[in-house]
């Protein structure tokens, strides 16, 4: 069975966005840090209603996300 591939792309601590291959994928973000300023947020996991994070869907979202994080470890590698 293939695996389902999920990318969440976080800079300076803050998630920039998601992608995943399967559209019926959940994505729930949980940010303890920005839960703590924002109280409906904050009241919506604790009613089990917690926020979802709108994806990108499809193989090929996920292939670029992959991409771009590789080419940018590889830049780092070189400046290093």
């Amino acid at each position: 069975m293939p695996k389902n591939r999920v990318v969440v792309v976080v800079e300076g601590g803050l998630v920039q966005s998601v992608a995943c291959e399967d559209p019926e994928t959940e994505v729930l973000l949980v940010d303890w840090d920005n839960l703590k300023a924002d109280r409906k947020q904050l009241d919506d996991v604790a009613k089990g209603n917690p926020y979802e994070f709108p994806a990108d869907v499809g193989t090929q979202a996920v292939d670029r996300y992959i991409k771009e994080a590789a080419d940018a470890a590889k830049e780092r590698l070189t400046d290093a």
